[in-house]
């Protein structure tokens, strides 16, 4: 959901994987207790696994530091067609005040769609966007700094 081309592919996987270089590009391995959300696709060169729009906005955050910024993050919620029923089951797997905070105040902001009523929000305010030191206001529903 991305133009930009990558120079490291990184796989989600449920046991520790050497990384490796192919045809220029790095592949990079990593160990996740989270490994839900995927579905097995057949290609021409065999079956790989997929992760649905839904996990992928929740690893949005959960390793938001290999998307490189927050407008990459914000570029996958536009896109992203996704089921608020298998989000919500998503996010309370994940049991993240945090990511369920992020997530939920981004599918407002970007797609009209509300979450909170499925989720006790706890009174922790933190910042939406996770490379920002700053912020000008907050938003009380979600209890985030924006």
């Amino acid at each position: 959901m991305t133009e930009q081309i990558p120079k490291t592919i990184f796989i989600i996987v449920p046991k520790s994987r050497k990384n490796l270089k192919f045809n220029g590009t790095s592949i990079e391995f990593i160990k996740s207790k989270y490994f839900f959300g995927y579905k097995k696709v057949i290609s021409n060169e065999g079956e790989i696994f997929i992760v649905d729009n839904e996990k992928l906005l929740i690893d949005c955050f959960l390793r938001y530091k290999e998307l490189g910024n927050f407008d990459e993050i914000i570029k996958v919620f536009q896109q992203a067609e996704i089921s608020k029923d298998k989000l919500i089951i998503y996010l309370k797997k994940m049991n993240s005040q945090a990511i369920t905070k992020r997530v939920g105040c981004l599918l407002d902001q970007e797609k009209n769609i509300d979450i909170s009523k499925s989720f006790n929000i706890d009174n922790n305010y933190i910042k939406l966007n996770p490379f920002s030191k700053r912020y000008t206001n907050t938003i009380t529903k979600w209890r985030i700094k924006k």
